[in-house]
C-alpha cells in the first residue's frame, strides 16, 4: 500500500467500498490505515468480530499502487484482535488494548495528583477545588495606608486550609516590616474565599485589602474588595452630609437661577436699545446677586 495522506485517500466520496470508484485510494495514517490482508484472520467473517470501541470497518477496499483493489483489515491497535487464520487466538479474539501501568507509578507524587484533579473534574465538588487553589497560592494581603506607611501580610497556604479552613475560624498572622515596626493580625474566615480583619495589635487606623485574585476581604467600611472608601471632601467623617448643606445648595441653585435670567433679560434690552445708563440699577442688582452668593460659600 501507499500512503496518500489524511484527506486523500478518501476523496470524492470514496469509503473503502469494493469498487474502483469507492475503494479508497491508498492509506492514511489516521483515517484509513487500513493495509493488513483479510487473509490473516481467515476470512471477512472473521474480521467483523470486534468490540463495539472499535470504530473501523471490519472489511474495506483498498487500491494498490497499480490500481488493484485490495481487501485489507484495519491494522491499527484493536480493542479485541479478531481470531488469526490457523486457530490462533481465542473464538472471540485477544484482548490487545489495556489500561495498563507501569507497577512503579503507584505511590508515585505526580500519580496521586493525578488522581485527585480526576476527582474533583468527576465529581464537580467546587469547594475541594478551592481548598487547592487556596493550599496551592495562599493569600496576601495589604494593610492600607495609615501613619505615612502601609504593611504586606503573607498568608501560606497550608494555613488557609488548615488554621482557617472554616467559616468563623480564626488565627494570627504578623505582618510586614515598615516604619519600624509590625502588627499581629487575628484573620477569620467569613465564608469561602472571604476573610476579614477583627483585630490589630498594635492599633493603627489600617484596613485591609485583598491583593489575591482567589481571596476577597469583609469590610463594612470598605469598598470593593476592601479597599477603602475615598474621603468625602471637606473632611467629613463617614461620607456624611453637613446639617444645612441641602438647604444651603438650594438657595444657591435658586440664587444662580434667577440671575442667569436677569442677565439674559439685560442682554436683550442691550441689543435692542442700546447700552445706556438706565440700565445701571438693573446691573447693580446682578452685583448684589453675585455678591451674595460669594459671601455664602465663605462663610459655608
Amino acid at each position: 500500500m501507499y500512503n496518500r495522506g489524511s484527506g486523500v485517500s478518501e476523496a470524492d466520496g470514496r469509503n473503502g467500498g469494493l469498487t474502483p470508484e469507492t475503494a479508497y485510494d491508498g492509506i492514511a495514517d489516521v483515517t484509513t490505515f487500513y493495509q493488513t490482508p483479510i487473509e490473516f484472520y481467515g476470512n471477512s467473517s472473521a474480521a467483523g468480530q470486534k468490540d463495539a470501541a472499535d470504530t473501523t470497518v471490519p472489511l474495506a477496499g483498498v487500491l494498490d499502487p497499480n490500481g488493484v483493489i485490495r481487501k485489507v483489515a484495519a491494522s491499527g491497535t484493536w480493542i479485541h484482535l479478531p481470531p488469526v487464520d490457523g486457530g490462533i487466538g481465542p473464538e472471540n479474539g485477544m484482548r490487545t488494548r489495556f489500561p495498563v501501568f507501569p507497577m512503579h507509578v503507584e505511590g508515585n507524587t505526580a500519580w496521586k495528583e493525578i488522581k485527585a484533579f480526576q476527582a474533583v473534574e468527576l465529581t464537580g465538588d467546587t469547594a475541594m477545588s478551592s481548598l487547592i487553589r487556596e493550599e496551592a497560592t495562599g493569600a496576601r494581603f495589604e494593610l492600607t495606608f495609615a501613619n505615612g506607611h502601609a504593611h504586606t501580610l503573607q498568608i501560606d497556604g497550608h494555613s488557609l486550609v488548615t488554621a482557617l479552613k472554616y467559616e468563623g475560624d480564626q488565627a494570627e498572622f504578623t505582618t510586614s516590616i515598615d516604619n519600624g515596626h509590625d502588627h499581629m493580625v487575628t484573620i477569620r474566615r467569613v465564608q469561602d474565599g472571604m476573610f476579614e480583619m477583627i483585630s490589630l495589635d498594635p492599633e493603627e487606623p489600617h484596613r485591609l485589602l485583598a491583593l489575591t485574585d482567589s481571596v476577597t476581604v469583609f469590610d463594612d467600611n470598605a469598598g470593593p474588595n476592601g479597599a477603602p472608601e475615598p474621603e468625602p471632601e471637606g473632611g467629613s467623617a463617614g461620607g456624611v452630609i453637613p446639617a444645612g448643606l441641602t438647604e444651603f445648595m438650594d438657595q444657591m441653585i435658586n440664587t444662580t437661577e434667577t440671575m442667569k435670567a436677569r442677565i439674559a433679560e439685560l442682554e436683550e434690552r442691550l441689543a435692542d436699545q442700546g447700552s445706556t445708563s438706565d440700565n445701571c440699577a438693573e446691573m447693580s442688582d446682578v452685583k448684589d446677586m453675585l455678591q451674595t452668593i460669594t459671601s455664602a460659600v465663605v462663610a459655608e
